[in-house]
C-alpha cells in the first residue's frame, strides 16, 4: 500500500517489483544464499577495484610506480574500510551503554512518580 505511489519513479515495473521483494526479506541469505558477510563482500569488491585500477594504468617505470606509492600507498581503500567499520562498531557500543544506563534511572523515575 505504502510502496504503490513510489512505482512512477521506479526505472521499470520489473526493478520496482523486485525491490519490493528485497524489503519484504528477512535476510540477505533470502536473495543470496552463499553470501559471506559485509567484511568478506567489501573485501571482493576492494579486489575487483585494483583489478580494474591495475588495467587502466598502463606498465610504468620503477619510478612512476613509486611516485603512485607516496600519493596512494597500496590497501589504502582497505585500510579505511576497516577504520569506518570500527568506527561503526564503536559508535554503536557507545550508543548501547548510553541507552542502559540511562534506562534505570528512567524507570525509577516512573516508579517513583506513581
Amino acid at each position: 500500500k505504502r510502496l504503490k505511489p513510489l512505482e512512477s519513479c521506479a526505472p521499470s515495473p520489473a526493478e520496482f517489483r523486485d525491490l519490493c521483494y528485497l524489503l519484504t526479506c528477512r535476510s540477505v541469505h533470502e536473495v543470496v544464499r552463499d553470501w559471506e558477510g559485509a567484511a568478506a563482500a567489501r573485501e571482493s569488491l576492494l579486489q575487483q577495484h585494483e583489478v580494474l585500477l591495475e588495467l587502466q594504468q598502463p606498465e610504468a617505470a620503477e619510478e612512476g610506480e613509486a611516485l603512485l606509492e607516496v600519493v596512494l600507498p597500496r590497501a589504502r581503500l582497505l585500510q579505511l574500510l576497516q577504520q569506518a567499520a570500527e568506527w561503526q562498531v564503536e559508535s554503536a557500543r557507545r550508543r548501547v551503554i548510553r541507552s542502559s544506563a540511562s534506562a534505570p534511572s528512567a524507570s525509577a523515575s516512573a516508579t517513583a512518580a506513581s
